[in-house]
């Protein structure tokens, strides 16, 4: 690469930085003058919210939480950065922008974190969280075949083989049957989504090793939601 056809690709990527960075600071402004707002009040349930609301109560607050989650998205993808909200552990909510597996990515979704305000209702961080009961969670995945329904692959059909390695990490192999159904590169990325919300994406970093997924099971394999403790110790 010759010096005029390298400064143009530090150019670009100064150009680059220069706009994920102003979209950021749009973000955080769009966030503390309108979304933060719009967030507690359609994502955090009301004491008061049940069927006495009635049901065009509840469309009109399910259709005011469908606009509020394609706002954010349109911010997240202004800034390249992927995201998850929803109730939070410790306070009422949780909003994370993370880099979405890209370490490429991790400095940018630093960023984002350090424009966080201090906030007694909600936790903001750069990793996606643990999901306090994902049980119940199921992913839709699809189909390449307009006619055909889309995949389901459930969280509780998922098992896990783990290993603990004499470095400390613990390396899995993730299966579900469903994983048959889908190409392998799907399957893998639901096999990342199902452990962080099981861990969260910071435990997975740092305390998983290799990660391998399938639909052959083992007799030694056990549900997904005991790793956290194989991973506790």
């Amino acid at each position: 690469m010759g010096f005029f056809e390298s400064w143009k690709t530090r150019k670009r990527e100064q150009v680059m930085s220069d706009r994920r960075g102003a979209a950021v600071d749009r973000f955080w402004t769009w966030w503390s003058e309108d979304g933060r707002a719009r967030a507690l009040a359609t994502l955090v349930p009301a004491d008061d919210a049940g069927d006495a609301a009635g049901d065009d109560a509840r469309e009109t607050r399910v259709a005011e939480r469908n606009d509020l989650v394609r706002e954010i998205a349109a911010h997240a993808d202004a800034i390249g950065l992927a995201f998850e909200m929803g109730p939070g552990r410790e306070k009422l909510l949780a909003l994370a922008f993370t880099p979405g597996g890209d370490p490429a990515k991790q400095e940018l979704a630093d960023r984002w974190l350090a424009g966080a305000p201090a906030d007694p209702q909600v936790t903001y961080d750069n990793r996606r969280q643990p999901v306090p009961d994902p049980t119940s969670f199921e992913i839709q995945i699809g189909s390449t075949d307009a006619e055909a329904p889309p995949h389901t692959i459930d969280f509780a059909g998922a098992r896990v083989r783990a290993r603990r390695r004499a470095d400390g990490k613990v390396d899995v192999y993730v299966t579900h049957d469903a994983f048959d159904a889908v190409p392998d590169d799907v399957a893998g990325q639901v096999t990342f989504i199902f452990l962080d919300s099981v861990l969260g994406e910071r435990v997975v970093e740092e305390s998983i090793g290799v990660i391998e997924h399938g639909s052959v099971h083992h007799d030694d394999e056990v549900e997904l939601l005991a790793l956290r403790g194989i991973v506790a110790g």
